[in-house]
């Protein structure tokens, strides 16, 4: 089963960025990124986008 969740990171300027990450073939599997975003509605929307194309298995 696979995952997704933002992460969140700390410029040096100190901004915050939402990093949205997922995973496609459980623990074990490589972690990829879906991109770095400004806000979190939008990280959350990124977020949605990419379950939505898991599930139908449009991923790769």
């Amino acid at each position: 089963m696979s995952s997704v969740w933002i992460r969140t990171r700390t410029t040096r300027v100190g901004k915050k960025r939402y990093l949205v990450c997922y995973r496609l073939r459980g623990r074990y599997g490589r972690e990829y990124s879906a991109g770095t975003l400004d806000t979190l509605t939008l990280a959350k929307t990124r977020k949605t986008k990419v379950q939505g194309l898991i599930a139908a298995g449009e991923h790769e």
